[in-house]
C-alpha cells in the first residue's frame, strides 16, 4: 500500500511548523445562508496549550458578524479517509473549488507545501512551466522548486 503524506505543513497564521496532525486544524468561515470561504490550515488550541501559550491561530468566531468558523482536526484531513471526507465537500459545492485543491495538495503531497509561495515566482524566471491548470502541480515541478529554495539557502 502506498505511503501517506504525515507532514510536517505549515500553519496560515503564524507560518510555523505543524508536526503532526494533532496538532493542526482545518478551518473555514460560513455565512448563515451557508456561503463558505477562506479555508486554512493552523495550529490547534491544545498544540498552543502545550506550549503553555496564548497564542492562537484559529479565526475568532463572530456571529454577530454574520460569518460562523466550522472547522475540524487536521487528523480528520489525512490519510486515504481525509482525502474521501475533502471530495465530500467537493460535491457540496459550497467551498471555492481552487481553495480546497490547494488544501488537499497542502496536505497530501509531498513538499507541496513548502514549495506553494514560490510557484509563481518560480514560473516567472523560467524554473517551471504551467502544465495544468493554475495551481496544480506535477511532483517534478515541486522537486525543482525545493531544490532551488535550498541551493538559495545554502
Amino acid at each position: 500500500m502506498a505511503r501517506l503524506y504525515e507532514g510536517p505543513w505549515r500553519c496560515d497564521r503564524c507560518q510555523g511548523q505543524i508536526l503532526s496532525p494533532e496538532d493542526g486544524w482545518v478551518e473555514w468561515l460560513t455565512t448563515l445562508d451557508g456561503q463558505c470561504w477562506g479555508l486554512k490550515l493552523v495550529h490547534s488550541a491544545s498544540y498552543w496549550l502545550r506550549q503553555e501559550s496564548n497564542h492562537r491561530c484559529q479565526y475568532k468566531e463572530s456571529s454577530e458578524s454574520g460569518r460562523l468558523v466550522q472547522d475540524l482536526p487536521l487528523a480528520e484531513f489525512v490519510g486515504y479517509d481525509g482525502l474521501i471526507r475533502f471530495l465530500d465537500i467537493v460535491s457540496e459545492g459550497r467551498l471555492p473549488l481552487t481553495e480546497i485543491l490547494q488544501m488537499i495538495q497542502r496536505i497530501h503531497i509531498p513538499g507541496y507545501d513548502s514549495a506553494h509561495p514560490y510557484f509563481a515566482e518560480m514560473e516567472s524566471n523560467g524554473y517551471i512551466s504551467r502544465r495544468m491548470n493554475e495551481g496544480l502541480y506535477f511532483m517534478e515541478q515541486i522537486e525543482i522548486v525545493l531544490d532551488s529554495i535550498e541551493e538559495e539557502t545554502t
